[in-house]
């Protein structure tokens, strides 16, 4: 490991890389017209560097002047019923938990406002959101008044009203400064008393532990565990007071709230919350290899006829990272503003789940496994018989039902 620059998150300046990536398209779900402009579209390297005191997971080769956010910025998983189901459930559990009936919400990194738009209309709401990707075209069909959005960062200031919820889901991994960001998201009504902050950002940990190549891209400059994202929160003055694994272990959902200056934090809850501890720093590379081997195997026996369903992030990092990827043929998405575009990087084209019935693959890679058993039964609404296997732990570490080695050999 060598070494690298000061924790983002609590200034430790001894920091080591342990893994860097060659090569890494600087977007993920940026929306491109051609396979030339997406062949072309700029890659850089990620060198990704360990805190042994917070254990947060930087990438210290970031640059935020590369990554681009717009309304071409497609990141919306609402197509998906079980993501539908998943939003619905979350949102129902916040205003619950904070009484949010007749209130505010700020939401910091709303994408085109659907969870947004959820919270205003269960529980009769105001909702302020901001993000550079938010398309005013798609606003979702609620009272104008009860929901604003700004499609732009979020800066200190911009809300003068007090507010009961602060919510930040699913974007301090894209935040290379989390500790300036989360001071000034946690006194985003400047005039009024701090809120508490709701936050949902992928588990580091399990992407760690388990090697998942899928969700290591450039974006994600951050990559929390429990330990690292409560240091984070305890140095802006606020106290994690609950924090667990969500959507089968992928996300980490944490209840922040302030705290008198001068509180002293739970010495035994903090050795209880998980960590990415110098084990699972050191298994990282083999795992690494091991991983590219499986998939690259897997890849190579069924090339040309591979597909992946999911045109996010995650196929971007696969299509980087495994060899043999450019056999991959069409990469499926549900979400028909993907549709008919290019991923960034490899060029693939981005078809609609009608395809499989006109070009019929021989093996369907399913990028998240959360949607195995959705994407199953549209192929079989469709009518197409191959073989699906998810991209997910199963291929570090494989059982006999989801071992991509298990799957039947085709007829050569």
């Amino acid at each position: 490991m060598t070494t690298s620059r000061a924790c983002p998150v609590c200034k430790c300046a001894d920091t080591r890389v342990f893994h860097r990536i060659e090569r890494v398209p600087v977007s993920s779900c940026v929306n491109l017209d051609s396979p030339g402009e997406a062949l072309k579209f700029p890659q850089r390297t990620m060198s990704l560097a360990w805190c042994p005191d917070c254990t947060f997971v930087f990438n210290s080769s970031f640059d935020e002047t590369m990554v681009r956010y717009g309304s071409d910025y497609e990141e919306t998983q609402s197509f998906s019923p079980t993501f539908r189901a998943f939003h619905e459930s979350l949102c129902d559990e916040l205003v619950a938990r904070y009484g949010l009936r007749g209130g505010t919400v700020v939401e910091v990194g709303c994408g085109k406002g659907d969870f947004l738009d959820l919270l205003v209309r269960r529980g009769g709401n105001r909702g302020i959101g901001f993000d550079p990707a938010y398309d005013p075209e798609r606003r979702p069909a609620v009272n104008p008044s009860d929901l604003t959005v700004f499609p732009e960062r979020y800066a200190p200031g911009r809300v003068a009203t007090p507010v009961d919820l602060v919510v930040c889901k699913m974007t301090l991994e894209h935040i290379p400064a989390p500790a300036t960001f989360v001071r000034e998201i946690t006194h985003a009504p400047a005039t009024a008393a701090p809120a508490p902050v709701f936050v949902m950002v992928p588990d580091g940990r399990r992407v760690v532990r388990s090697c998942a190549i899928e969700d290591i891209y450039y974006e994600h400059c951050s990559y929390f565990s429990e330990r690292s994202l409560a240091a984070l929160f305890e140095r802006a003055g606020y106290r994690v007071d609950d924090v667990k694994a969500v959507y089968r272990g992928q996300y980490l959902a944490a209840h922040a709230n302030p705290v008198p200056a001068g509180t002293r934090q739970d010495d035994d809850r903090d050795r209880s919350l998980q960590r990415i501890d110098a084990a699972d720093i050191d298994r990282f590379r083999s795992r690494w290899l091991d991983t590219r081997r499986t998939w690259g195997e897997l890849l190579d026996r069924y090339a040309p006829g591979v597909v992946l369903w999911g045109a996010g992030s995650k196929a971007v990092a696969f299509l980087a990272g495994i060899p043999g990827a450019d056999s991959i043929r069409y990469v499926v998405d549900i979400n028909p503003y993907r549709q008919g575009h290019f991923l960034p990087g490899s060029g693939k084209e981005i078809v609609g789940p009608e395809r499989l019935k006109d070009d019929p693959p021989d093996l369907v890679v399913v990028m998240n496994p959360v949607y195995e058993e959705e994407v199953r039964a549209t192929v079989s609404v469709l009518g197409v018989d191959v073989p699906i296997v998810p991209m997910s732990g199963s291929a570090r570490s494989p059982s006999t039902a989801d071992d991509p080695r298990a799957v039947p050999v085709r007829d050569e």
